[in-house]
């Protein structure tokens, strides 16, 4: 009975009588070499654009193997070419230690469809997994190319060495490393930050950084390099330092009400250059609890992903480069597919974008 239908689905096919192509087996080329009455390496090289044949034919085998929603084998290409055209994005066991912002997503998405390759996502191991030996399948056998890699906290010295140990390509994401990384030069932010306020005038300028306490170690390098780059800013302009910096850790609730203490100072800064969007999004909500006016009383430079607030503003932002850092990532990864060199690591620049939240002092 089976045999006698796909006999009927051949002859339906060579008259052009509509198919319910979901309900049969997955087409191959010998599917559709049956269907234009050619040979099966002629069909092979037509699809994939090899060899000389008459427009008319190629046309009537591309016609066929559309029709019957023909879908490449990647497992059987990869056996001939050695490449599974895949490049894994290794992402940390938790949300928290890996970030994944829509625009680094983007541009990873839009530089891997560019080279013709596919995106594979998975988890690197907890620490309990590390410890009872398991590693993950994108590790283990060969199903990436290479890989990309997002941790965005400190990364266990347990997680780096099983990664350098299966001797797979890799591009560390968001991560200043010596060689193979590619991240945002946030020392460059925090000063574009510091000097868009001294250009407006300001001269107590603080950096607002809520999100380790005083005399704490920030867990990811950017609250080092971009204190840094406050820092020189404020030495260059030979203006005193300033830091809004909490003695003990916050939670997120008790942002706004430690910041609204800060800034109800009688000699409270006119300017902050905030860590990060969230930290400014605090500082515009205790500024307006005590009656000032973001822009106007008080100026607020976030450093983030994007300009635009979800409330409707547009801080005034160093933008961080995410999108063209995903799109780098991706070509040099494939670069490293080639020739498996160590590739310099990359400091992507940031841009100002000018927004409602700056104006002069008061």
């Amino acid at each position: 009975m089976f045999g006698a239908w796909v006999c009927w689905f051949m002859t339906a096919a060579k008259s052009g009588v509509g198919l319910e192509i979901g309900a049969v087996e997955r087409v191959t080329l010998n599917t559709i070499a049956e269907v234009c009455g050619l040979s099966r390496p002629t069909i092979s090289q037509i699809l994939n654009g090899k060899g000389w044949y008459r427009e008319d034919t190629r046309a009537r085998v591309l016609a066929a193997a559309d029709r019957l929603g023909y879908r490449k084998n990647a497992a059987a290409q990869s056996v001939i070419t050695g490449s599974m055209h895949t490049i894994g994005l290794m992402l940390a066991p938790s949300d928290r230690d890996s970030l994944l912002p829509g625009g680094l997503l983007a541009g990873i998405e839009a530089g891997v469809g560019q080279h013709g390759f596919l995106l594979s996502l998975a988890r690197l191991p907890d620490r309990d997994e590390l410890a009872n030996g398991y590693t993950p399948r994108i590790l283990e056998q060969i199903v990436a190319d290479g890989l990309l890699v997002l941790y965005n906290a400190r990364v266990p010295e347990a997680v780096a060495s099983m990664i350098d140990s299966h001797r797979v390509p890799v591009i560390w994401l968001n991560d200043r490393r010596p060689s193979n990384a590619i991240y945002p030069d946030d020392v460059m932010a925090g000063r574009v930050a510091s000097e868009c306020l001294i250009e407006a005038g300001h001269t107590r300028i603080a950096w607002c950084s809520l999100t380790w306490a005083r005399g704490v170690k920030p867990g990811h390098y950017s609250g080092v390099d971009r204190r840094e780059g406050y820092l020189a800013a404020m030495r260059a302009a030979r203006l005193e330092p300033r830091e809004l910096v909490p003695e003990q850790q916050l939670v997120p609730d008790q942002r706004v009400a430690w910041l609204r203490a800060q800034l109800a100072q009688p000699d409270r800064p006119t300017g902050l250059v905030c860590y990060s969007g969230e930290i400014a999004h605090a500082a515009y909500a205790a500024a307006l609890g005590l009656g000032l006016v973001p822009g106007v009383d008080v100026s607020i430079v976030s450093i983030d992903e994007k300009a635009k607030s979800p409330i409707g503003m547009t801080f005034t932002t160093a933008c961080l480069p995410f999108p063209a850092m995903g799109r780098l990532a991706v070509k040099q990864l494939i670069t490293r597919l080639d020739d498996d060199a160590v590739a310099d690591s990359t400091a992507v620049p940031v841009e100002l974008v000018p927004g409602d939240t700056v104006g002069p002092p008061a």
